[in-house]
């Protein structure tokens, strides 16, 4: 459990801290598709 939890804080701050990034990305994405 305490990995899981680990592992799971881990994406989750790296989401809130590359929020802004992710949602331009997946844009850009939805552009060029």
């Amino acid at each position: 459990m305490s990995r899981a939890l680990n592992s799971y804080r881990r994406l989750g701050m790296l989401d809130t801290s590359h929020r802004r990034i992710t949602i331009t990305d997946l844009a850009r994405l939805e552009r060029m598709a």
